[in-house]
């Protein structure tokens, strides 16, 4: 019997648990409970990518012009992303940076890329952004140097870079950034790539959220990619979409039935997407803030 094979026989939980990390040091196999690497790159094709930070994603491109980043994410996203593109292009400079929306989980990261590219390199912002983070003076966040009113657009070598405003959703100043080369659309927030909606939509525009991303659904898109959940295609949004027309539909059929709050709270269940990131924690909650919507739309209509 070999030396790992009478480790593995022993009875006692500390033998067993003993010889598991023997095994785990001599192999170097990794645990199913050891978590992924926090930052990740993600190529979408040959100039564009996104950076991944545990469950926040960004958009950059790399081409024989220079580089562009959209949404820097935090300041450990926005240092990981300046090592990163000094490896990927050192000979490229950084032609801008621009911020999808106002909040600083998106927007927080520009101070490490610009300590490496230099504070001449340009922040582009909605203008609505720009009054929003003035109002709220977020020491993380640094402040838009070029401010748009949308569409507003950029050429970067080979591809360009569309900023869209498809109305008030997530938040007020919302951009959507469009890639017309590649037919590639990168959506924050108000679409994420198999997951529920977040919480009970705090802050969230109805119905104008939902109308936003019909108006998403609209162009032709063949790639996309969200601040949230793995890059997918146009069938990832429709999906989306299609999860919200389901529970608003269940939710109005209840609320015709004289379900009440709560109860449409506890006992609602949509299994089909259960596999959804956050759907047990999140998913109750989107029924609450659903429910209340609806409730609302209800009570106006028979005014």
């Amino acid at each position: 019997m070999s030396h790992h094979q009478r480790l593995l026989s022993c009875k006692s939980q500390s033998h067993s648990v003993l010889a598991a990390l023997v095994l785990l040091l001599l192999t170097g196999v990794a645990t199913a409970q050891e978590k992924p690497a926090r930052f990740e790159v993600i190529k979408v094709t040959d100039e564009i990518y996104v950076h991944r930070d545990n469950g926040h994603m960004n958009l950059f491109l790399i081409t024989d012009e220079g580089i562009v980043v959209v949404d820097p994410m935090n300041p450990g996203a926005g240092s990981n992303l300046a090592q990163v593109l000094q490896r990927m292009a050192p000979d490229k400079k950084l032609l801008a940076i621009v911020y999808s929306h106002y909040h600083a989980d998106h927007a927080g990261g520009a101070r490490p890329l610009l300590d490496v590219y230099g504070d001449d390199v340009p922040i582009v912002a909605n203008k609505r952004t720009g009054e929003l983070l003035a109002d709220k003076n977020w020491k993380s966040v640094v402040p838009p140097t070029k401010l748009i009113d949308p569409p507003w657009s950029m050429k970067a070598g080979n591809l360009t870079l569309e900023m869209r405003h498809v109305g008030p959703n997530h938040s007020s100043d919302m951009l959507v950034a469009w890639v017309p080369e590649a037919n590639l659309a990168y959506i924050v927030d108000f679409v994420s790539n198999e997951s529920v909606g977040y919480r009970d939509l705090p802050g969230v525009w109805l119905p104008q959220y939902w109308e936003s991303i019909d108006k998403v659904l609209e162009w032709p898109i063949e790639l996309a990619t969200f601040g949230h959940g793995m890059p997918g295609n146009k069938k990832s949004i429709e999906d989306h979409a299609e999860y919200w027309r389901k529970l608003r539909a269940t939710i109005r059929d209840a609320i015709a039935n004289g379900v009440k709050e709560d109860e449409a709270v506890e006992n609602i269940q949509m299994p089909e997407y259960k596999d959804w990131r956050s759907y047990e924690e999140w998913f109750p909650m989107n029924v609450r803030a659903v429910y209340r919507y609806e409730k609302k739309a209800v009570a106006e209509s028979a005014e």
